[in-house]
Parts: structure tokens; sequence; C-alpha cells
């Protein structure tokens, strides 16, 4: 009995080592503690990691890669193509993990020199928490990437017949009941109609969206780029008939913007718009955080 008590607190005492996080440090000096490790493998050159992280200055929370559209990732550089080159805690945290394991790193703010980004006035160190969640081979990543982009081309091709159709019809003026106007001069018809919140100015919202000319040229589109664009709205980030009709729209909004120049680029126009364009966009609000 006293021997079967003994084996168990034993094995109680192991199960609690392999649950205390220690601290050590990075091939570069950086302080890291493992929280989770796992007995897998770990990422080698030419592989690609894919992580969540946060980042904060000891106190507050001042990114956290949950929020965005797409989860971070880094193509693992060989030790030739890493010498030289600063060091990077995050890279060299990665570089201890398999899929599972949760690790803390601490960069020292004193490392930036002068350069303290705001938020971190006071702070000793940027302190990154990560989460390795998938490792895949140069092989993996290309299949898996062309599958998605192929996958894209046939939403992409949806929406320019759609786009293309309400284009028409609004030249047509067959639309004139179903447009909605601002005082600006924004007309946006909604294709369906989302269920979440209506951005504020500040918030950053996610989206993907197709751009046409008048004539039906297309200028630009988050399709073939296989990822959502990002933004604060309200900010002055984006063309004002943007800033305008993401705060005015529902999350999970789905519609054709119809733009006129002055909320757009102008007289000016850029490498792509010409001057005085009025632009179309269809657009999808897919998250606000």
């Amino acid at each position: 009995m006293i021997r079967s008590i003994l084996f168990a607190a034993a094995i109680l005492l192991v199960a609690a080592a392999c649950n205390t996080s220690s601290e050590e440090v990075t091939s570069s000096g950086f302080k890291y503690i493992h929280h989770i490790k796992n007995e897998g493998a770990k990422p080698q050159a030419g592989e690609y990691a894919y992580f969540h992280v946060t980042m904060d200055n000891g106190d507050s929370l001042l990114f956290d890669s949950h929020t965005q559209p797409d989860m971070p990732l880094v193509l693992i550089p060989s030790q030739e193509e890493m010498m030289g080159q600063k060091p990077s805690p995050v890279l060299e945290a990665l570089l201890l993990m398999s899929v599972g394991d949760s690790l803390t790193v601490y960069y020292p703010i004193d490392s930036l020199g002068q350069q303290r980004p705001a938020g971190f006035e006071n702070a000793e160190f940027v302190v990154y928490h990560l989460s390795m969640k998938e490792i895949k081979t140069a092989e993996k990543y290309q299949e898996d990437f062309a599958a998605k982009q192929a996958a894209n081309e046939l939403v992409l091709q949806g929406v320019r017949d759609q786009t293309s159709a309400i284009l028409a019809d609004f030249k047509a003026g067959k639309l004139a009941d179903q447009l909605q106007k601002t005082e600006s001069g924004l007309q946006y018809l909604v294709i369906e109609e989302g269920t979440g919140p209506v951005p504020t100015a500040g918030q950053n919202v996610s989206a993907n969206y197709y751009g046409i000319l008048p004539d039906g040229t297309e200028f630009d589109n988050s399709f073939s780029k296989g990822r959502e664009f990002s933004f604060a709205v309200g900010m002055g980030q984006v063309i004002p008939g943007w800033d305008e009709a993401f705060t005015t729209v529902k999350e999970g909004t789905k519609a054709v913007l119809f733009i006129p120049a002055n909320l757009a680029y102008g007289e000016q126009g850029n490498s792509v718009i010409p001057p005085n364009s009025d632009l179309i966009f269809y657009v999808e609000l897919n998250g606000v955080n």
C-alpha cells in the first residue's frame, strides 16, 4: 500500500515537472519561457511555419493575430541566410517549437535604440506570446497555394460576372429604386445585408473587393492576391468613398459601390486610375474588430 502511494506521488511529481515553465535563452540571448513543449518535429530551412502571436508591453495587449484575416506564416531561412541579419526573437522562438507548442519570448526595448514605438515608452521588453499551429514543407505549401488560387479564381469569375451585370443595369437606369444614396454622392447597391455591427471610425475591418472603371476595365482585386484587405476605417487610409461606405454597412454585407471621382482619386488619378474617374467596387465586409 505504502509502495503504491509512493509510486503515485512520483508520477504526480513528474507530471508537475513537465508542466513547469522555466526561463531559458535563445541562440542570440533572447529570454524565453516554453509553456507547452511537445516532442514533434521543429521547422527546418525551406519549410513554412504557421503560428499565432500576441504582442504586449508587459501590461497592455497591442497586437493579436487572431483578429487578422490570415494567420501569420514565415519561410524558415537557412543558417547562411540568417548570417549577418539582425537577430529576430520571433524567428528564433519558432525554431524551438513543434506543432502545438506555446512559448513566450522577450525582446529588450533597448535593442531598438532610441526608436521606442508608441506604447513602449516605459516598458522593458516587447513580449511575444507564440503558438505553433502548422509546419508545411515547400512542396505542400505550393500545392495548397495552387489549390487556393484556383478556388479564388472561380470565386473571382463569379464576382466579375455579377458586377458586370449590375454595372450594365446601373448604366441603363434599372437600379434607381434599389440604390442607397448619401449626401456626399456615394451610391451603393446591397446584394446581401450582413447581420453584424456597423464599423465605427478607428476600428479595423477586413474585406474582399473587386474594382473596375465605368467602361468595365478591371484595375484591382483581393481575390487574386489570396488574402483579404485590412485597414483602420474612417482614418484616411483609403479613398473617402471607402471610408464612408465601410462606416455605413454592417459586417457581413456584400455590396457594389458607385464612387464618384471626388470621393476616389479626383483630378490627379494615379498610376492605374485615370484622372476624374468614377469607380465601381464589389465589396464584402467580412470582419470588424
